[in-house]
């Protein structure tokens, strides 16, 4: 893992550009610029945002030094220094990660991001000096610097080096769009890796997945990703089945996309696989269901609040309450206890958690416990806190974690505790600390806005200055800090209602 590089001071460029974004900083000034003028402020943000990112790039391949640096505290603590350089590889994997997972945590931006902020800045230096250079002399975004490296990462060095200078132009700040630059980067990687082509789509194929969510007007979206040909094949027996529905007359006069996602959609929840295996195995297809969380009170009408998807997002009262008495659906009480979070003695002496216990110490951690993760704790592991059997296989000492900050811990980079309020206390190889709790079922910021939130009389400078804010003043304000994350896995376990988890099955077909 490199130093930190040592370059010049800021280049002239980039201060001058600093100079006329730091006179435009300001708004009421700025709606008299020419349009010129206006341009030229706009082109210097991104000369400064393109050397501030490339001076982070730097200090991320220090802190990836450091940590890898403290591994070998860790290997005398553990004894378990590498051997081989399998080992070693994957040593640096993981300070890697530890890495990304430091910046996750310290700024809040997705670990894919961070990850791959990781990757470019411990690339080898003669692989990105173009990109590097052009960053700090603020001529090149971040986000073409890493589609350069990304793209030339199966290149030599040298190679990826000099493709590109040539898809760069070789004069400092020439303007390129977008697609140009794309257009010539595809070339040089054409002529220069006669295998990208393959392993492109080698590459694309691997990464398949699906992918959805939901959106405020109570619509969702799902998103799958395959091979073109299965893709292809899928859509042409869908269209099919529309025409054949429309022809029969089985179908209303819905627009024939509107018929194509109600087909698609019926075929997931309802319709199974091929005999061939390993399908056949699995027997009857599992039954489609959806769970839903919504507060007691929301449930029977008295306020009008939200319900969640978990993993998925909200949902409006009224449709939580459609959902709710759809026929099918089952309702489940959740009671959470305000005061002191326990819960009855669900104990085993057993390593793996009973079904019932791993069930609640899913609906208590809602998400990974790891700072600033967001993966739903369904799909996380169930971590002993102090390891078993010292440890008991209880929820007091268990909590959900994602399996890469599972990982973190048991490979000794990151430590965990856990209190009996159910907060979990982390220490960062960085040495950060960061405490997550429990989720937050009953969010007090999950009513909609009053006439009091929306008044047009905001507090101003005199008003601070005449007098010390009141307990009024402060009251919003309190309530937003102590549930930074609502919903989540904040700094707060407020909740003293009865939840409702509403699991609905789907309609008959």
């Amino acid at each position: 893992m490199g130093e930190l590089d040592r370059r010049s001071a800021l280049p002239r460029e980039v201060l001058d550009a600093f100079v006329r974004v730091m006179r435009a900083d300001a708004p009421a000034e700025a709606q008299w610029f020419t349009a010129d003028a206006a341009l030229r402020v706009i082109e210097a943000g991104e000369a400064v945002k393109a050397w501030v990112d490339a001076v982070s790039l730097d200090c991320t391949r220090a802190l990836a030094g450091r940590v890898f640096e403290a591994h070998d505290d860790l290997c005398a603590s553990a004894e378990r220094r590498p051997r081989t350089d399998d080992e070693w590889d994957r040593v640096r994997e993981e300070a890697a990660q530890a890495a990304a997972s430091e910046i996750e945590a310290a700024t809040g931006m997705g670990y894919t991001e961070c990850r791959a902020r990781v990757s470019f800045a411990l690339a080898e230096e003669e692989r990105t000096t173009t990109v590097r250079e052009r960053m700090h002399a603020g001529c090149l975004s971040a986000y073409r610097a890493r589609l350069l490296f990304e793209e030339t990462r199966h290149c030599p060095p040298c190679v990826a080096d000099g493709i590109a200078g040539r898809v760069l132009g070789e004069e400092l700040g020439e303007p390129m769009s977008h697609q140009r630059l794309r257009r010539r980067l595809r070339r040089q990687l054409v002529l220069h890796d006669s295998d990208y082509p393959r392993r492109a789509r080698a590459d694309a194929v691997s990464r398949r997945r699906v992918r959805s969510d939901l959106r405020p007007n109570g619509t969702g979206w799902l998103d799958i990703t395959e091979e073109g040909e299965r893709v292809g094949a899928a859509r042409e027996r869908i269209e099919a089945i529309a025409r054949r529905l429309k022809a029969e007359g089985m179908a209303d006069q819905r627009a024939h996309e509107a018929i194509c996602s109600d087909v698609a959609l019926d075929l997931l929840l309802y319709g199974w696989v091929t005999d061939d295996e390993p399908y056949r195995l699995l027997g009857r297809p599992p039954a489609a269901h959806v769970t839903v969380t919504v507060s007691l009170a929301t449930l029977l009408g008295v306020t009008e609040g939200t319900g969640e998807i978990p993993g998925h997002g909200f949902v409006q009262a009224h449709h939580v309450r459609e959902i709710a008495t759809a026929a099918g659906s089952v309702w489940r009480r959740l009671v959470t206890d305000p005061v002191t979070g326990e819960m009855l003695d669900l104990g085993t002496q057993r390593y793996v958690p009973t079904p019932r216990i791993r069930e609640l110490v899913v609906r208590r951690d809602g998400v990974c416990r790891g700072p600033g993760c967001e993966q739903e704790a369904r799909r996380c592991d169930l971590d002993h806190e102090i390891a078993w059997p010292l440890g008991p296989t209880h929820p007091t000492n268990l909590a959900a974690k994602h399996r890469r900050h599972h990982n973190l811990k048991s490979h000794g980079w990151w430590s965990s505790t856990m209190t009996r309020d159910g907060r979990v206390h982390w220490r960062s190889v960085a040495g950060r600390t960061y405490v997550t709790h429990p989720w937050v079922y009953d969010d007090p910021l999950d009513v909609p806005l009053t006439a009091d939130d929306l008044s047009d009389d905001p507090l101003t400078a005199d008003d601070l200055i005449d007098g010390p804010l009141s307990a009024n003043d402060l009251s919003d304000a309190s309530r937003t800090l102590d549930h930074p994350r609502g919903g989540g896995n904040g700094t707060t376990r407020a909740a003293d209602h009865p939840v409702g988890l509403v699991d609905a099955g789907p309609p008959p077909f």
